[in-house]
């Protein structure tokens, strides 16, 4: 019940957030209800596929199921680099400062590096399972 509520939370929140983008720029034609009603809907089965394909893998492949997640962060840490250099090359300097730029750019490395920490921190000391290395 859980899982389906923050499924639901989540599909939600994207399509509203898409609806409050589109209806807050006025070169953009604003997204009618109907239309951040089949958002929500496209959001929530295709996150729900995703989660359920990675539930029932791992429940055969428990081992296995950590290349997912390595291969996962393998892909995002490259796309996060591309992104942001992209966007500190072309940003538009009239309305934001080196300075500026430089904090963002720093923002969106370091929270990617913390996350991967704290990922680790729990995974070797704090898992409910055990430590993942355990020094006996």
């Amino acid at each position: 019940l859980s899982a389906s509520a923050s499924l639901v939370s989540l599909a939600w929140m994207i399509a509203s957030y898409q609806k409050v983008l589109r209806d807050s720029r006025e070169d953009k034609m604003p997204m009618s209800y109907k239309g951040a009603v089949v958002q929500i809907l496209w959001h929530l089965f295709t996150i729900a596929a995703r989660a359920i394909a990675f539930a029932l893998f791992a429940s055969v492949f428990q081992l296995y199921f950590g290349i997912f997640l390595c291969i996962y962060y393998i892909t995002t840490l490259p796309e996060n680099a591309a992104l942001t250099i992209l966007w500190f090359l072309y940003y538009d300097r009239k309305t934001t400062s080196d300075f500026d730029a430089l904090i963002l750019v720093c923002v969106v490395s370091s929270s990617f590096a913390l996350g991967i920490f704290f990922m680790f921190i729990y995974y070797c000391l704090l898992h409910p399972n055990g430590p993942m290395f355990n020094p006996r």
